[in-house]
């Protein structure tokens, strides 16, 4: 015997609403997500659009902020590849075929490119 099970998503602000999609926000320090309505959505992100406009993006706490999206790109596989032979051309000894690419050298390629 064949089932079909339907899951409907309700809004968290409304239960009365069917929701449309699932936002994600942080606020102090919390990440949050929250199912609304496509109005729902909507008016969340016109009320908070001016405070979006003026904020900056924040560092994880640990000191990297905008150099540490450049770092994650070159730990792709294909990145990962390319620092490894940047590496070695460039007087990094030592580095292994595979495995983790120690920190410093992730950060000396980000910087040289």
């Amino acid at each position: 015997m064949a089932r079909i099970q339907t899951v409907t998503l309700i809004s968290d602000l409304d239960q009365s609403v069917t929701a449309d999609e699932t936002v994600a926000f942080a606020l102090d320090g919390r990440h949050l997500e929250i199912d609304l309505s496509a109005g729902q959505a909507g008016l969340l992100r016109e009320l908070l659009s001016p405070y979006v406009a003026a904020g900056r993006r924040a560092s994880n706490g640990n000191g990297h902020g905008k150099g540490a999206a450049k770092r994650a790109r070159a730990t792709d596989a294909a990145g990962n590849a390319a620092v490894r032979t940047w590496a070695k051309a460039n007087g990094y000894p030592g580095l292994a075929d595979r495995g983790r690419i120690p920190a410093k050298i992730l950060e000396a390629y980000a910087a040289a490119h």
